[in-house]
């Protein structure tokens, strides 16, 4: 009697086995198929299976990285990350390997749980980082590709135009982390006793100023253009100019992709001691800029001369802006 069930249980399993195959299996793409067969253990080696790097942009994040229905993946971080797989695909020795975007949202700005790369969706993801990397064990952030300077963006009748200015006033900001920031850099430190109001949108944001609910909007300069971008009235807004502090934007990757981090750093690296990325810097941030028709004309950050100068890079005055500090 034994002999005969377990003689059942084994027909059912070879039954259920075979309705797999036979059904779910033509369904699948040959990669799908082998991913299945034989799972890949991490990000480094599906890289090189599949010669595809999935990696992660903000849609509405003009000028860093943006699309529409009309507009494929542009921006500055979305040029840079095809130079960082250009880069990468050196390293690995494989040709022709391509980045494949997927939109992530842009509560990710200061703020993220990253949920797109702990679920498995994307190898990287070019981000701001505020080092606070204790509060995401899971991911580790390579060297920065990028820094920005924090400003503050207000109405012309109510603009502000020094530090004075600020104290016990209230400002808008967007991100929770990014108010833990703020809170550390301009009440701590500063001295600013400045209350902080989160806001949710740029339109939230909009009507929050016009009603005085908060005399401006902090952000760093990435931040301040996307809503310069995005105001119906722009011209409306001045920008106070002294920076209240540094971002620094960096590739996140998942915790165990150590030796990937290691091929992304070196690859950042390299690409900063080029002229290309100089080049890369002054088509976004010094020229007017594609789909907006006037020129940000922002020099490019000390903080950032010296990230190139540390990778035995010269800085080209007329590329990276700073000859216009001295018009």
């Amino acid at each position: 009697m034994l002999s005969k069930k377990i003689g059942k249980e084994l027909f059912k399993s070879f039954i259920t086995i075979a309705v797999f195959f036979f059904v779910a299996v033509p369904q699948l793409s040959a990669n799908s198929i082998i991913d299945w067969l034989f799972p890949k253990k991490n990000w480094l080696e599906k890289i090189k299976a599949d010669r595809i790097i999935p990696v992660g942009y903000i849609e509405d994040f003009y000028p860093f990285s943006y699309s529409t229905t009309t507009i494929p993946p542009s921006g500055f971080s979305v040029e840079f990350t095809k130079m960082l797989v250009a880069k990468i695909d050196e390293k690995i020795r494989f040709r022709s390997i391509i980045p494949k975007f997927k939109i992530i949202s842009n509560n990710s700005v200061f703020s993220s749980s990253y949920p797109e790369i702990r679920n498995k969706e994307i190898a990287i993801e070019c981000n701001a980082s505020l080092a606070l990397s204790q509060k995401h064990p899971d991911v580790i952030f390579s060297k920065p590709f990028f820094i920005s300077t924090i400003h503050v963006l207000s109405k012309r009748n109510q603009q502000v135009r020094n530090l004075q200015a600020m104290k016990n006033k209230l400002f808008l900001a967007q991100g929770n982390e990014f108010q833990e920031y703020l809170e550390q850099r301009l009440n701590n430190e500063l001295k600013l006793n400045i209350g902080i109001v989160p806001t949710n949108s740029i339109q939230e944001a909009g009507i929050k100023l016009d009603q005085r609910e908060a005399i401006g909007i902090i952000g760093d300069a990435l931040r301040i253009f996307n809503i310069i971008y995005a105001l119906p009235d722009p011209e409306n807004y001045a920008v106070y100019a002294k920076p209240l502090g540094e971002i620094a934007y960096v590739c996140i990757l998942l915790a165990q992709e150590t030796e990937l981090k290691e091929i992304v750093n070196t690859s950042i690296d390299e690409i900063l001691k080029s002229e290309e990325y100089q080049k890369l810097y002054y088509r976004w941030f010094i020229q007017p800029a594609k789909d907006l028709n006037i020129a940000l004309n922002y020099p490019m950050p000390n903080a950032l001369q010296e990230l190139i100068i540390k990778t035995n890079g010269n800085i080209n005055p007329k590329l990276t802006g700073l000859d216009l500090l001295n018009k």
